[in-house]
């Protein structure tokens, strides 16, 4: 730093201050204004989507989640309707954590298991429906 010796460099490193400083203020003051914007809701949804948009693994742990916690919600309420007591209630809740965290641990193994399901279960509706359809067509040619 230089040694200031008369009055006028004196006040030429005064305005030449003053004038940062109020560069630097302008500047936080802005920052502090962006800042302040990106935290509103909207902002901060649109900042999430954006970043579930770049990243396929996000996208997967949510989706995995998702399914996951939904799994666990209609099982409880299928295993146990509305519960009343407290027992039934904590039993309810075990049951619900539990059979989520299994669902977001494996969920390619549940969709493939559930796959085959739903297609025996497809395919066997297929059958009755085929048989019904064949007994139709037999009791219509013997008319």
């Amino acid at each position: 730093m230089q040694t200031i010796s008369n009055l006028d460099n004196l006040a030429k490193r005064i305005q030449y201050l003053e004038q940062k400083s109020a560069i630097e203020k302008d500047a936080i003051t802005q920052e502090a204004s962006d800042f302040m914007i990106s935290l509103k809701p909207v902002n901060l949804l649109k900042s999430f989507i954006h970043s579930v948009k770049k990243s396929p693994d996000l996208k997967s742990d949510i989706l995995h989640g998702l399914v996951g916690l939904g799994t666990g919600f209609v099982t409880n309420k299928i295993l146990l309707g509305s519960l009343h007591g407290p027992f039934k209630k904590i039993l309810g809740l075990v049951l619900q954590a539990g059979i989520t965290n299994v669902a977001v641990k494996y969920p390619e193994t549940i969709k493939a298991k559930g796959i085959a399901l739903l297609t025996n279960f497809l395919h066997s509706i297929k059958i009755k429906s085929d048989s019904v359809k064949q007994q139709h067509f037999d009791s219509a040619s013997h008319l």
